[in-house]
């Protein structure tokens, strides 16, 4: 039996390995990147079919998931025999490793159209047999795992270009056959699934030259054919499937080290050969593309522990041999790159189960041999906008009684919505004593409006008078953090 794991593995593992996308937003605290809720979803999917040398490119139905083709899609690509594919957290470029060319082609995504046009420089050369890429949170850094070099190469990506700069002291070693690719939320941590040694390595990510160290705990035992990482939005845990056991690895995460401890029950039994796996923006689900039993096996995270639990339904069912998978940015849909049906399956994922149901129109026809897909689309960067009036702003006379102070305004955010139980008051005062704090709630035309109890008192010896702070703050679902601060003032004098 295990020689004819081995056989599958000369026939069907080189030409599928694929790189982990993560897409970020931009908010206060990393630590909780696209945890909130959902945000934009993707506008553009693109599929890498290997044996034609294109990548296949469709608009997406935010409403269906439902695809549509670009004009002018299938577009060739440079890099000979695209396996994976990987874009930057605003979607404006896309890159793709090129299997035989030993380089990364590069590609501007028209935001209008979602057509490609390749980058001027492209391609950039990299390692002998690249199998997976992965661009960082900030999109300053890419990073590519080259399967037959034993390396990571890595570069720094120019912010108006796209063009790539190796970056000093690149290639960095890993263990044997590193087949996947994946950077924490943070941006602090680089985890390679190592194939042949069955481990994972982790790096310590320099944040100002994006150069790598790898920790002094690594590497972290995972099993034969660990293929490929996935960590959750929170940065608490790392998942990895792995073929030889047919299961999904799981590993807390500590934030300060980056060092991996597998989870209670771990590994958790998935189909045959998982190929890849992938978590939700939400970081409640789990999802593998298990190659050779043709269907996507998707699990619930506990939150506390990290284990792992079936959905309800799983596994299920797609095209013959899924080599990847992805997730739109919104979390609302699933792609799937089915290797051998030539064709991609889609898939509408229930935000309540993790249960997935196919969309209208799946599956659709692609190239020869897609072995990658990843979706795009702008990240919604943008802070929901407060308007804020309280009256009154000034509390006379100074008789220490209890004045009513009515608050109102409006929230809005165009892109993501607001997330529901975000939306908070608090009163603060510079004498340090407890002050009203709340949750406040929107009507549908998204006001608020409420009343708090401030004293009308200060010390004697205060010439400026006393001040009240009030803040109302909101959050997005997509993370963005923003907050309207009011001064309210009991004054020395009259004024």
């Amino acid at each position: 039996m295990a020689q004819m794991r081995a056989v599958k593995v000369q026939v069907h593992l080189a030409p599928i390995v694929i790189a982990i996308v993560i897409t970020l937003t931009a908010l206060d605290s990393a630590a909780q990147l696209l945890t909130a809720g959902q945000t934009a979803p993707s506008k553009f999917a693109y599929v890498a079919n290997q044996h034609a040398d294109t990548v296949s490119a469709f608009t997406i139905d935010s409403a269906t998931g439902s695809v549509t083709e670009i004009s002018g899609s299938p577009f060739p690509v440079s890099s000979s025999s695209p396996r994976s594919l990987g874009a930057d957290p605003q979607g404006r470029f896309l890159y793709s490793a090129g299997w035989y060319s030993a380089n990364v082609a590069a590609y501007a995504v028209d935001a209008t159209s979602g057509r490609l046009s390749e980058i001027p420089g492209s391609p950039f050369a990299a390692g002998n047999h690249p199998a997976a890429l992965t661009v960082d949170p900030s999109g300053r850094f890419l990073y590519v795992a080259n399967q037959y070099s034993d390396t990571i190469s890595a570069y720094t990506i120019n912010s108006a270009t796209g063009a790539l700069t190796e970056i000093a002291g690149s290639p960095f070693g890993s263990g044997s056959w590193p087949v996947g690719v994946a950077v924490s939320p943070t941006g602090k941590f680089l985890y390679v699934a190592n194939w042949i040694s069955g481990t994972v390595s982790a790096y310590a990510i320099d944040a100002t030259s994006g150069s790598l160290n790898e920790i002094p705990s690594s590497p972290f035992l995972a099993g034969g054919g660990a293929f490929q990482v996935a960590i959750t939005p929170s940065g608490r845990f790392a998942y990895v499937a792995v073929q030889d056991a047919d299961a999904v690895m799981g590993y807390s995460v500590d934030s300060a080290s980056g060092a991996l401890t597998q989870v209670p029950g771990s590994p958790f039994g998935a189909g045959s050969e998982p190929y890849f796996v992938s978590v939700d923006p939400s970081g409640r689900f789990v999802y593998s593309a298990n190659f050779f039993s043709s269907n996507i096996s998707g699990f619930t995270i506990d939150s506390s522990t990290g284990m792992l639990t079936p959905i309800p339904g799983s596994p299920f069912v797609t095209g013959a041999w899924p080599g990847a998978i992805t997730i739109d940015l919104s979390g609302t849909f699933l792609y799937s790159a089915n290797f051998a049906a030539d064709d991609a399956s889609g898939f509408r994922i229930d935000a309540r189960t993790g249960a997935l149901s196919p969309i209208p129109g799946s599956p659709f026809t692609v190239g020869h041999r897609p072995i990658s897909v990843t979706t795009v689309g702008a990240a919604d960067i943008t802070p929901p906008r407060i308007m804020l009036s309280v009256t009154p702003k000034i509390l006379w006379p100074p008789n220490g009684q209890l004045v009513t102070v009515t608050v109102s305004g409006k929230i809005t955010d165009a892109d993501s919505g607001i997330a529901t139980g975000s939306v908070e008051y608090a009163v603060t005062d510079e004498y340090r004593l407890i002050q009203p704090t709340g949750h406040l709630t929107l009507d549908a035309a998204s006001n608020y409006s409420f009343t708090t109890l401030l004293r009308a008192s200060r010390e004697g010896n205060d010439m400026d008078g006393r001040q009240y702070m009030l803040r109302v703050s909101a959050r997005d679902n997509a993370g963005n953090r923003v907050a309207k601060w009011q001064v309210i003032i009991v004054p020395h004098d009259r004024r």
